[in-house]
């Protein structure tokens, strides 16, 4: 939450009821981006991003242990997450499970595998630092 204007001198009187102005940041981080804490003080984080037809977002979340980093690139063939996850925290990361029929995923350029978890594919743990992710629909696949 956050108050009506940024300051007295702006509206006289001000109240913490006003949900718009901090709302967007919100929805944007957990919804579209999907950055959620599994344990306390971001300890193990989630990053499940749903970006629907939209086709980049990028982020930086604070939290108690550094900034998430996170950016998408969505495309017909593949999907790129770029993430830095700040140090002493470690990340499940949940793709978009029903993008393609037979894929291929990496994780800094090596293959690896998904575990389904719904319409989702996990990767877990992913460790703090730079990572790459990319989900690649396979060549031969109409």
């Amino acid at each position: 939450m956050t108050t009506e204007a940024w300051d007295m001198k702006y509206k006289s009187n001000l109240g913490w009821n006003h949900a718009w102005g901090a709302s967007p940041s919100y929805i944007i981080a957990n919804k579209l981006m999907g950055i959620e804490p599994m344990e306390p003080a971001f300890r193990k984080i989630q990053i499940k991003p749903r970006p629907g037809k939209l086709k980049w977002a990028k982020i930086k979340m604070p939290t108690i242990r550094g900034s998430v980093h996170a950016r998408f690139e969505n495309h017909p063939d593949k999907f790129l997450l770029d993430l830095q996850i700040p140090a002493n925290t470690i990340a499940k990361v949940a793709l978009q499970n029903k993008r393609y029929k037979k894929f291929t995923i990496t994780l800094n350029g090596k293959k690896v595998d998904a575990i389904e978890e719904g319409d989702f594919l996990v990767i877990n743990p992913v460790k703090s630092g730079k990572t790459i992710i990319k989900y690649t629909k396979n060549k031969k696949q109409k």
